[in-house]
């Protein structure tokens, strides 16, 4: 039997590789959980956690008999709408570590930051750099220099 990990990183996998021939997908929640042999609360969870728009995705689900969900990744000309949204949304308060190394991950891949920068932001994020005693302080530390990266990002990419 594949545990928890091990599946929803192939489910990731998966639904990666179909959005790698095209610029979306629609899926049945149902049919993909059968494919995986799991519960349809696995192929939630996917796309709740690895499909989110920081992570370069947008999502859209219609319930009911006919249902779907329709999974698309965010075209490179569209960095310059994701960085605002992100700044506008995400970083505008704390942000988790979780949250901000998923963050940091979406920026390399879509070829905003390299992955040296990315290796490097992501060790002056973590809770273990920020050392700070307090959660939500080390949060909103966090959340200020991911936005001082991104709006640097900004900057040099106009």
């Amino acid at each position: 039997m594949k545990t928890v990990a091990v599946l929803t990183d192939v489910i990731e996998s998966f639904i990666k590789e179909l959005l790698n021939r095209e610029t979306q997908v629609e899926l049945k929640r149902n049919e993909l959980a059968t494919f995986f042999d799991c519960a349809p609360s696995q192929i939630n969870y996917v796309l709740t956690s690895r499909f989110t728009f920081e992570n370069g995705y947008m999502t859209e689900s219609k319930r009911g008999g006919g249902g779907y969900i329709r999974i698309i990744r965010l075209k490179e000309n569209e960095n310059h709408d994701f960085l605002i949204n992100l700044v506008s949304e995400k970083l505008a308060q704390g942000i988790s570590e979780k949250t901000a190394m998923r963050i940091v991950a979406a920026l390399v891949e879509r070829n905003i930051l390299g992955e040296r920068e990315g290796r490097i932001i992501s060790v002056v994020i973590s809770d273990y750099t920020l050392g700070i005693p307090s959660q939500d302080m080390r949060d909103i530390l966090r959340a200020r220099i991911l936005k001082s990266v991104v709006m640097k990002s900004l900057n040099e990419n106009q």
